[in-house]
């Protein structure tokens, strides 16, 4: 008995080597998005735009209906005073750009977002 490898089998062996791969590119990244690692950086370019304290509590990474990233629990606290708390931000990116590499929001959805103002009692 010889070992013959048919049509069938190479497409059948193709076909489970391709599914392995969809599950790897949509299952493995939004595992890796909330990664402490990734986290911090994300966390420090935030701050570095922002110039103020970030913290986000969990992200996640959405497909469908377009690629987004959704941060929860994020604060915000700048030098005068003002802390901001947002609930949930959902984060589009533009297809183009990241087709290219070179990754650029597109728009932003903000839900639930409180702000906490210190005004100086000379301005009451």
């Amino acid at each position: 008995m010889g070992l013959t490898i048919t049509r069938k089998k190479i497409a059948a062996g193709l076909f489970v080597a391709l599914i392995c791969l969809l599950a790897l590119v949509f299952l493995l990244p939004p595992l890796l998005i909330n990664h402490p690692v990734i986290k911090k950086r994300i966390v420090l370019e935030a701050e570095r735009l922002l110039q103020a304290d970030v913290s986000i509590k969990r992200m996640t990474l959405g497909f469908f209906s377009r690629p987004h990233v959704d941060f929860l629990g994020v604060q915000l606290s700048f030098s005068d005073g003002t802390n901001i708390s947002i609930e949930h931000i959902e984060l589009y990116v533009a297809l183009t750009t990241l087709l290219s590499g070179d990754v650029e929001s597109d728009y932003m959805v903000i839900q639930s977002p409180k702000v906490h103002l210190q005004i100086p009692q000379s301005r009451i």
